[in-house]
């Protein structure tokens, strides 16, 4: 039997399948399921087909059959069909049970609900999409496409996987990372990770000290110029705000009965609609139910985090707001009712942003017991809302990220 890192390492020769048992694992970690894959073997290396066993301590056993095509094609999904039925057919009666998973890059939406047809899961490489059913398990993501790209490493660097990694790069500009500490610190596999460092390398925002990949270390050596290249992509990401306005006598008391109630709908599984995280109810486990993911892969996470003006006012105090402006992981309509607010498409005193990644709510720092995206985060949004924001807040958010790295690690 092999482990999951044996298997990870073992099926480096073909990238898809190292990429892909990743992503599997990673996917299911974030609700709690710690899945082994204890063993694969390649069916048939010509169209790439590959079998492999799950285990999951205190659930039956799983296996799985892979097919990894080189696009997410509807015709490539009816061709996974067909095959995975045969090899179902060739098994032993009353063996595990189990599944199919379709894998390619830029599945489009056609062949998301192909695969649903056809009793298949599947994983986006090009994205961070992806269904996954196992027995007492199921997870799916629905992320913005991402434009096709021919090779890993070309495409947009400012992707929302991609993101999450230079999010957490900028957050500590300073420090020196192992690609596997970088990768546990944004949560996105190692084979993004790689391909995204060496991106920077060839860009020149990144450098690597040390022999063999392994061992390097990485330093972001133009953190600022990185910066100041997101904050102008930043201002081009269309991001779904809702406007509404409260009749408050303390904007921070808002502030804190907002996380409050934000708090009690995320527990109560109130999620937004692209990412959906199903598990059996407690005591009923015939009956799925919406399952918080305010905690997973052993962090907490916060179910808002406050931004642009609001944010900088809550970080150095001096800075005047009239807006509050939140990234919220839920239903902002839901919360909206909650609190009493009234939709306004002028004169908002609220809004509250849909996160384009979750990998804004990995870092927030907290002052006066309010979560506040991270200063790089910050940063741009406050670059991107133009203004006195982009005048005279960002600026000072500009230089606190870069001296306070210094000031760590100098």
């Amino acid at each position: 039997m092999k482990s999951t890192d044996q298997e990870s390492n073992q099926a480096s020769g073909k990238p898809e399948l190292s990429e892909a048992l990743l992503r599997l694992t990673e996917a299911l970690a974030r609700v709690g399921a710690n899945v082994r894959i204890s063993s694969y073997r390649a069916l048939d290396a010509y169209h790439s087909q590959y079998e492999a066993s799950l285990e999951i301590p205190g659930q039956p056993g799983c296996d799985l059959f892979i097919h990894l095509a080189r696009a997410g094609e509807p015709r490539h999904v009816d061709l996974a069909a067909l095959d995975f039925r045969k090899w179902t057919r060739a098994r032993a009666a009353g063996h595990a049970s189990v599944r199919g998973l379709f894998v390619a890059y830029h599945v489009s939406a056609g062949s998301r609900l192909l695969c649903e047809e056809r009793g298949l899961d599947y994983i986006d490489l090009s994205g961070d999409s992806y269904r996954i059913s196992l027995p007492h398990y199921h997870v799916e993501r629905i992320a913005p496409p991402v434009r096709a790209s021919r090779s890993r490493g070309v495409g947009p660097l400012f992707s929302a996987r991609r993101t999450q990694v230079i999010r957490a790069l900028l957050n500590d500009p300073h420090r020196d990372w192992h690609q596997n500490a970088l990768a546990r610190e944004s949560r996105i596999s190692i084979g993004t990770v790689n391909a995204l460092v060496d991106r920077l390398e060839r860009e020149g925002f990144v450098r690597r000290v040390g022999v063999g990949r392994r061992h390097q270390i990485l330093r972001l050596i133009r953190p600022g110029e990185l910066l100041d290249r997101w904050a102008d992509h930043w201002r081009e990401v269309k991001r779904v705000r809702h406007r509404f306005f409260h009749r408050h006598s303390s904007p921070e008391q808002l502030m804190r009965e907002l996380r409050a109630a934000a708090t009690e709908l995320y527990r109560e599984g109130l999620l937004l609609g692209q990412q959906r995280i199903l598990l059996p109810s407690p005591g009923d486990t015939s009956r799925l139910a919406l399952t918080p993911a305010s905690e997973f892969a052993g962090h907490k996470v916060e179910p808002v985090a406050y931004t642009g003006l609001a944010g900088a006012h809550l970080l150095h105090g001096h800075v005047s707001f009239a807006v509050i402006e939140a990234y919220v992981p839920i239903d902002a309509a839901v919360l909206a009712r909650r609190l009493g607010m009234l939709a306004a498409d002028e004169g908002p005193n609220v809004v509250l942003i849909a996160p384009p990644d979750e990998g804004i709510f990995h870092c927030t720092v907290h002052r006066a017991g309010l979560p506040v995206v991270c200063l790089p985060q910050l940063y741009v949004d406050l670059v991107a809302g133009g203004g006195r924001a982009q005048g005279e807040a960002a600026p000072r958010v500009r230089e606190d990220l870069l001296k306070a790295g210094e000031g760590r690690h100098g």
